[in-house]
């Protein structure tokens, strides 16, 4: 993930360790400052080159803690669904994001 931060908005882009991700997703958020540490959120609408519109888009919101270069979050993940399986539409998570650069 590449993040990019200017004036309380975010963006980047993303490609998912998960299943088959190739290329990447762009992303778009915003982010507040308190004290050195950061609050902030974004969101990626899966549809890119390699394999064109996935259905799904995921959002994160987390805290940056300026000590560590260290972003913990939660993540919402909405993958389309016929209305009689809505049910399984959602999935959510945690995820960490270490400052490598």
């Amino acid at each position: 993930m590449e993040l990019c931060c200017y004036k309380g908005n975010l963006f980047g882009k993303y490609n998912s360790a998960v299943g088959r991700a190739e290329d990447y997703y762009h992303l778009r958020g915003r982010y507040t400052v308190r004290g050195g540490d950061c609050i902030l959120g974004w969101s990626i609408a899966y549809n890119n080159a390699a394999f064109g519109n996935s259905n799904s888009s995921s959002s994160w919101a987390g805290i940056h803690y300026a000590d560590e270069g260290i972003i913990y979050t939660q993540w919402l993940l909405a993958r389309y669904q016929q209305r009689e399986h809505f049910w399984r539409a959602f999935h959510t998570n945690q995820d960490t994001f270490k400052r490598i650069c």
